[in-house]
């Protein structure tokens, strides 16, 4: 842990232990590139103090890049106590744009399935757990 990545995680986790919403971080502990944002990124995980169970992935698309201001997909940790049990109510009051995103585990020892004959893209979310997307003609959804 560096100096800068500690402190800037350390005002990423108390925002989000508080339900706080942040603009952006102070210019002194703001990652300057890719490594230094990872770097934050796996100091909030050790404060956190959870296991890694997953990992979400964003920004897939030229089109998701552009949209946040990226030049390729980003993957953050799933950590252990922010898993829902499957058919829990999942409160949408504190979404910034009334957007969220879901993700669904399942053991990578079953079969891959297949919807209404469309292929699905497995991607490895680690700790066991595969996300999938549903293909037609080359579109997500």
């Amino acid at each position: 842990m560096t100096q800068k990545s500690g402190r800037a995680a350390a005002i990423i986790w108390q925002a989000w232990q508080s339900l706080t919403r942040i603009d952006e971080l102070p210019a002194d502990c703001r990652p300057a590139d890719r490594v230094q944002g990872y770097a934050a990124q796996a100091d909030v995980v050790r404060m956190s103090g959870q296991k890694v169970v997953g990992w979400k992935i964003a920004a897939t698309s030229l089109a998701g890049q552009k949209h946040i201001g990226v030049d390729g997909p980003l993957a953050g940790p799933l950590l252990s106590r922010r898993v829902l049990e499957s058919g829990a109510p999942v409160g949408t009051g504190n979404l910034r744009d009334g957007v969220g995103t879901g993700n669904a585990e399942r053991d990578r020892q079953e079969d891959v399935p297949r919807h209404g004959g469309r292929e699905v893209d497995v991607e490895c979310q680690g700790a066991g757990g595969v996300s999938e997307r549903v293909r037609d003609g080359g579109a997500s959804r």
